[in-house]
């Protein structure tokens, strides 16, 4: 099984949505951090990639993440162990203690804007900005992590 683990502020929730409002706005909720091109961009992953999510995210504390995440637009199915364990720390940590739990996925990829993982999980590491959340490099790179090399046939025009 392929396994997509998504951070979630800096990967979906970024700086250019903010920039992107109206001056005066003032949105306190979630939602307005969300960018609707970034969970596009998700859904688009794990949809070919046939891949599950997980939530590595400080989000996954949460109470019902998953029917947030819903709210926020991303389709994608999750695993059934959909959050990572731990509390923090060292991301690359949490994930380790993940496949401990549910063994090692096929593949993977991990969407996230800090890069403090393990040697051996950085050449499954998507490092995006959180000035700009996921752009087309970053989809290109995880299609490229789970073998689906650029063609036309995965382009949406």
């Amino acid at each position: 099984m392929n396994i997509v683990f998504l951070d979630i502020d800096g990967v979906v929730c970024n700086h250019r949505v903010c920039w992107a409002r109206p001056r005066g706005v003032q949105e306190l909720s979630s939602q307005a951090w969300i960018d609707p091109i970034s969970v596009a961009a998700v859904n688009r992953i794990c949809m070919d990639a046939d891949a599950k999510l997980v939530v590595s995210s400080t989000w996954k504390s949460y109470p019902n993440i998953d029917v947030i995440l819903r709210t926020m637009g991303i389709l994608a199915d999750f695993h059934p162990s959909m959050i990572t364990p731990g509390g923090g720390g060292f991301r690359g940590d949490s994930l380790v203690l993940w496949e401990d739990e549910n063994g090692k996925p096929k593949n993977y990829v991990i969407l996230d804007d800090c890069s403090d993982f393990h040697p051996f999980q950085k050449p499954h590491l998507v490092l995006t900005d959180p000035e700009d959340g996921i752009l087309t490099r970053h989809i290109k790179q995880a299609l490229e992590i789970f073998g689906l090399h650029q063609s036309s046939d995965l382009l949406i025009m």
